[in-house]
């Protein structure tokens, strides 16, 4: 996949849209990915070879093969996901006709804003309709296909990159393939006529774009949409703000250090207290958690984080190989739509103790073999008895 990312890309449309300072402070930090962000990239890397005229292969064709930077190997999971995205398209295909283009860099410019621009994962031009097609391969956060801004921007930019082969679109299909996430179908769409399209894009997306390029970090609107993914969330101060005031509103101004909640009487709180706290809860508790992966990563790279310590503890169980741990439990009766690949091993435990029958502790026994239980580094308070440990960054320093 090529490296190249957009400034005001329409991945993070959903955060310079609503937060114009976001992008400059973005811009100041250094753009890391993920364990997660780099397994979908090369999911899509195996959909869009599939796709592609010059190299088509079916997906099974790629069992086995492991990326580049060898962590991750293309096993049933992901060979389902990548299938369910490529019926969807060969689908459209199938009913609507038209011409395919995969991993296209589309652009929607105007004289008065910025270049945005991106690569959509599939378009489907046919008579007079567009179908845009974003495979999720993430199965932590659902995205809503409606009112999708990422969606929207590919849509808008490719009707106008490939205006000249295909001047008469009037309707736009945008399709969203999550087919790893448990809450609603896999395959979801959302349909937009081109006036309506090109209203949004004028109106709303080109100005926003231009304000962000332009706004420096000045303008910062915290909210759950534009906080969830950004990479400043937790060195934002408009954010930072945000959550403190949501907090004095549960918890009296810190005394000594110490938060003291407005009332120590829960069950006394009336239903309209309990209905406002639950609403600010959700943002205080992303606030809380960002803060704490920022200190996890900053005690990893060599940062002495005060008060607290890093320590070694035992990571969660995971499976050596979620393949033979699917075929183990398919072997004593496990349902084979629910393999190990999909459940954690606290999970299949319970579904191996019901398939044997046995007791908890023998079904432990059973799938210790096909588990490992790695070694990792936890930040915790100094009062912690265990020994502090070195960073990796210290490590190597040394």
């Amino acid at each position: 996949m090529p490296g190249e990312h957009a400034k005001l890309a329409p991945s993070s449309a959903a955060r310079w849209m609503r937060c114009p300072g976001s992008h400059a402070l973005e811009a100041a930090l250094p753009n890391t990915s993920s364990k997660a962000a780099d397994e979908g990239t090369f999911a899509h890397w195996i959909a869009s070879e599939c796709l592609d005229p010059n190299a088509r292969h079916s997906p099974i064709w790629y069992k086995g093969k492991v990326s580049d930077c060898g962590r991750f190997t293309v096993d049933d999971e992901m060979l389902d996901a990548v299938q369910t995205y490529l019926d969807a398209v060969s689908s459209v295909l199938i009913s609507e006709g038209g011409t395919l283009y995969v991993e296209q860099k589309v652009t929607m410019s105007a004289p008065t804003a910025p270049d945005v621009w991106g690569t959509a994962d599939a378009l489907v031009f046919s008579e007079r309709r567009l179908d845009v097609f974003d495979f999720k391969y993430g199965a932590g956060v659902f995205v809503d296909v409606e009112d999708n801004e990422q969606g929207m921007i590919y849509a808008a930019a490719a009707i106008v990159t490939l205006s000249k082969e295909h001047p008469d679109i009037d309707h736009v299909r945008i399709h969203i393939v999550q087919p790893r996430h448990h809450r609603g179908p896999a395959w979801r769409w959302f349909d937009v006529p081109t006036p309506e399209l090109a209203r949004w894009a004028g109106s709303d997306c080109l100005p926003a774009a231009k304000k962000a390029a332009a706004d420096g970090g000045k303008t910062l609107v915290p909210g759950e949409k534009q906080c969830q993914f950004c990479r400043a969330a937790t060195t934002c101060k408009a954010r930072n703000a945000e959550a403190r005031e949501l907090a004095l509103q549960v918890f009296d101004e810190p005394v000594d250090g110490e938060l003291v909640p407005k009332t120590a009487d829960v069950p006394g709180l009336p239903p309209d207290d309990i209905g406002r706290m639950l609403e600010m809860f959700p943002r205080v508790e992303a606030f809380i958690k960002a803060v704490r992966e920022r200190a996890a990563d900053l005690a990893h790279g060599g940062v002495e984080i005060p008060g607290h310590k890093l320590v070694t503890t035992q990571g969660n169980r995971a499976w050596k190989d979620a393949t033979a741990a699917a075929e183990y439990m398919r072997s004593i009766g496990v349902d084979p739509d629910a393999p190990a690949k999909t459940l954690s091993p606290a999970a299949a435990e319970k579904a191996v103790a019901a398939a044997l029958p046995a007791s908890k502790k023998e079904a432990a026994a059973q799938l210790a073999p096909l588990t490992t239980r790695p070694e990792a580094k936890k930040l915790v308070p100094h009062s912690d008895s265990r020994a502090p440990v070195k960073s990796a960054a210290a490590v190597f320093s040394d």
